[in-house]
């Protein structure tokens, strides 16, 4: 008995290892297979069943994933929809769902890719779905993407006709969006290029994977005119965390609420007068800038032998004097529907560039003060 339970433990054991190479998650991991073969199975046969096991694990999933049906937002509530042969199976998997770990939910993630392959290929593969491909050429080569001379990256977008989203292309929706009277009337795939969108004047009907439906429409209007010269150096609006390709870290700055795009950000410089505020106008902090370059210095991981200062682990330029970085980076480093406000007075002879960072930060060399002490 002994040598037959030892033959069978290692028969299981290199079944389950062949399984995980395999690359069935399913099968690899603590998780009710027979619930998620039997809606596979279900929604590999009836496109709606597909689209409501396809909102059913984008719930219990809860990440955003590219829409396999434009405009559709699956939910838990959903779950009344199923047909009653599977109501049981789908309680079932919500049940198991919240009570397992994330890895364990992985297996729920393979099987949505199943299905959302399988989806996606049986309606762009079906004869309505060739029907209504030959549609949308027919009005791509009508209407087609700007040539890359005429791109213009200084509009801006606005989402028109919500209900035409998820529908397949039709001249009906053509017609409505010529009613905009748009400059340029562009159709384009869903994995063109975005310059061509923001060009003032032109509306966008982008579609799907499928090369058939609708995924968004857009509409480009002209930025406004904006003066470069604001007040008398006098700044309101939101406190944010700025940063992108070549500033090496977070940059404090205030978002003008005059102004629009890339000339609304201030940067909040030395001998500069911040107040902040919250939401509802109460002063939380007033007082001078004054930059203080060594609390908060780490060094770099892949680096050590430079570093730079960091508060709430993001790579910082300077810390308020007087403060942890830690509690000087929570004005700043907020969701956006939590923004704090403040008001900026400009000391005379201040820089304003947002990307204006020290040369040997750039080049990845601490300055002098910012040296561990």
């Amino acid at each position: 008995m002994p040598r037959i339970s030892r033959k069978r433990e290692s028969r299981e054991s290199s079944t389950l290892v062949m399984r995980r190479r395999s690359g069935d998650a399913l099968s690899a991991l603590p998780a009710p297979y027979g619930v998620l073969k039997r809606l596979e199975a279900a929604a590999r046969c009836d496109l709606a069943l597909g689209r409501l096991t396809i909102g059913l694990y984008g719930a219990i999933l809860g990440s955003d994933r590219q829409a396999v049906f434009p405009g559709y937002r699956g939910g838990l509530l959903d779950c009344r929809q199923f047909p009653s042969k599977l109501r049981k199976d789908v309680c079932a998997l919500v049940d198991w769902a919240l009570s397992r770990s994330k890895i364990e939910v992985s297996a729920v993630y393979a099987s949505y890719r199943k299905i959302e392959l399988g989806v996606r290929r049986r309606r762009r593969l079906s004869a309505l779905g060739r029907h209504f491909r030959r549609v949308a050429n027919r009005l791509m080569r009508k209407h087609p993407q700007l040539p890359r001379g005429k791109w213009d990256v200084a509009g801006i977008t606005h989402n028109l006709m919500p209900d035409e989203i998820g529908k397949p292309l039709t001249d009906s929706i053509i017609s409505q969006a010529a009613s905009f009277e748009p400059k340029h009337l562009q159709i384009v795939p869903h994995d063109a290029y975005m310059n061509s969108t923001w060009t003032p004047g032109a509306l966008t009907l982008r579609l799907d994977n499928d090369g058939y439906s609708v995924k968004d429409i857009t509409l480009a209007l002209a930025a406004p005119k904006q003066s470069l010269h604001v007040g008398l150096g006098r700044f309101e609006g939101e406190l944010i965390d700025f940063f992108e390709t070549g500033t090496e870290g977070v940059i404090w700055m205030l978002e003008d609420e005059r102004r629009f795009g890339r000339e609304a950000l201030e940067s909040i410089c030395e001998g500069d007068h911040l107040t902040i505020l919250d939401q509802l106008g109460k002063v939380l902090w007033r007082g001078i800038i004054r930059c203080d370059n060594r609390v908060g210095w780490r060094r770099y991981p892949m680096n050590p032998q430079y570093g730079q200062q960091c508060a709430l682990g993001r790579w910082v330029h300077w810390i308020q004097r007087g403060f942890k970085p830690d509690d000087w980076a929570r004005y700043f480093i907020r969701p956006d529907y939590d923004r704090l406000r403040g008001i900026l007075v400009r000391r005379t002879g201040s820089k304003r560039d947002p990307r204006s960072t020290p040369k040997s930060i750039r080049r990845g060399k601490r300055p002098s003060s910012e040296r561990e002490p």
